[in-house]
């Protein structure tokens, strides 16, 4: 679980990410370059719009991916 967890300016470009729950954490600047996300807990849009996506990263539905210039 990262519930809550600052993972500000993390680097979690292909993490395996599963089942996470990131309820409440912070996410600012995150990479999620090329990350499956659709099967993670707790994510929301607020949170995307601050992280790092690419035409790779998989987000739950609903959700639209954020990307960095």
């Amino acid at each position: 679980t990262f519930r809550g967890t600052i993972l500000d300016a993390a680097n979690l470009a292909g993490a395996k990410m599963d089942g996470a729950d990131l309820t409440g954490a912070h996410l600012s600047i995150t990479s999620f370059l090329g990350t499956d996300l659709s099967k993670v807990k707790g994510l929301t849009q607020a949170q995307v719009d601050v992280a790092c996506s690419d035409a790779k990263t998989k987000l739950p539905a609903g959700l639209k991916p954020h990307f960095c210039s």
